[in-house]
């Protein structure tokens, strides 16, 4: 076998070998590494009200690190989860039913908050459109 057939063929080895020793630690590192809650109404719930407290600025956003409000989106939030608890009435158990109602509640009360207040950037946003709807 000519040098330069041997130096290429021993380079795709070596790429090879690389390519194996990542993956197989890259499947280590992910065994057991992520473990996701149960999926369930109140994590449903927990993931709703997660993400609009991330848009009326309450926690950093995952991406940027920094709080980034959008009142416009915590509103659309909000009504989603309106529309939710309207459709989801009478078929939640009372332990359910009570935290939706408190999480809805400090949500909205929070909202209004932040649309009295707003950052500059979403000043217009707020006074567009404030309206929240309820059950």
């Amino acid at each position: 076998m000519p040098d330069e057939m041997k130096a290429d063929q021993d380079w795709k080895d070596q790429a090879r070998a690389e390519k194996e020793r990542l993956s197989k630690e890259l499947d280590a590192e992910g065994q057991g590494k992520r473990e996701l809650p149960e999926a369930s109404f109140m994590a449903l719930l927990s993931q709703m009200g997660l993400q609009t407290a991330i848009y009326l600025g309450d926690m950093p956003n995952p991406v940027t690190g920094k709080p980034d409000v959008d009142l416009a989106a915590a509103k659309y939030h909000i009504d989603m989860l309106g529309v939710l608890q309207e459709k989801t009435q009478g078929n939640l158990s009372a332990e359910e039913e009570a935290e939706f109602k408190q999480m809805l509640t400090g949500l909205r009360m929070r909202f209004v908050s932040a649309s009295a207040n707003p950052p500059p950037e979403s000043a217009g946003e707020a006074k567009a459109e404030s309206k929240i709807i309820t059950p």
